[in-house]
């Protein structure tokens, strides 16, 4: 019996957002608008919560100095969570990430892969836990959480492009975890990078928010500094340099003398 694939794709954050959801059967149809509909509503709730670019959204009414916040941010549990999440990268990254980079306070780099992350565990873990779905996950712009039913030996196979010459240089095999990739190719120069050669970077993890994070960190380090953190937090990835220079890593070790293809349980 092959599994039955169903693709949807919504639009947040100026990106496209892709759902799947993979079944033994055709997929139940009001299961499946139930899904995508509570999804779609989330995404968008929190692109209008936490846009840094939205005068409205509640990170702007944030304090600069990221001090004083009032009641309301203090009696908001997600938006706390959040703002706590941010503060724990940078000090996890020494300062790399940092929600305060511009003098007020933007989540921007957390908050997508909180987001899908998030609307993973909420409205697909469940389908998974309850047999429902063998797989599924959900792609934001090349960025993915996913995860697989209890007992199924179903593998998500992600390939990773060469930031140059976009052939597939890397390949890992997933069943329940993130990947992340950041670097100045995909949507032009949209990190502000210590060094010119540090052309993209590859995170795998158990959770999306942090693969995020740490993929963003790692274009933003120069060579040394990442490859300390790499050290100091057991990541898991590959960096490209340069059009010629690549390294990959696992729970923190580093090679050079060969491609990767890892597995993650």
């Amino acid at each position: 019996m092959y599994p039955h694939y169903d693709i949807t794709v919504l639009s947040h954050m100026t990106i496209p957002f892709t759902i799947h959801l993979v079944t033994k059967e055709p997929i139940d149809p009001n299961l499946k608008t139930d899904t995508i509909r509570q999804i779609d509503t989330f995404l968008a709730r929190i692109n209008r919560d936490y846009s840094a670019y939205d005068p409205t959204s509640l990170v702007n009414h944030h304090p600069a100095s990221g001090q004083g916040v009032s009641d309301f941010f203090i009696q908001n549990t997600e938006y706390q969570a959040i703002f706590a999440q941010c503060l724990l990268v940078k000090e996890k990254s020494e300062g790399l990430f940092d929600p305060f980079y511009n003098g007020n306070y933007d989540p921007t780099g957390l908050v997508k892969g909180w987001a899908i992350e998030e609307a993973f565990f909420r409205y697909i873990q469940p389908l998974l836990d309850a047999n429902l779905l063998i797989a599924g996950s959900i792609n934001g712009g090349g960025d993915m959480q996913v995860g697989v039913q209890k007992g199924s030996d179903f593998r998500w196979t992600i390939g990773i492009e060469h930031p140059i010459k976009k052939t597939i240089v890397a390949t890992y095999e997933l069943k329940n975890g993130a990947l992340a990739t950041s670097g100045n190719t995909k949507r032009g120069m949209h990190i502000q990078t210590k060094r010119d050669t540090t052309q993209q970077v590859t995170i795998l993890a158990p959770y999306l928010s942090l693969a995020d994070c740490w993929a963003t960190v790692g274009v933003a380090a120069d060579e040394s500094q990442f490859q300390h953190l790499i050290r100091k937090e057991a990541l898991t990835g590959l960096t490209y340099l340069d059009d010629q220079h690549s390294y990959h890593y696992q729970q923190g070790v580093i090679t050079y003398d060969s491609q990767p293809s890892l597995s993650r349980q």
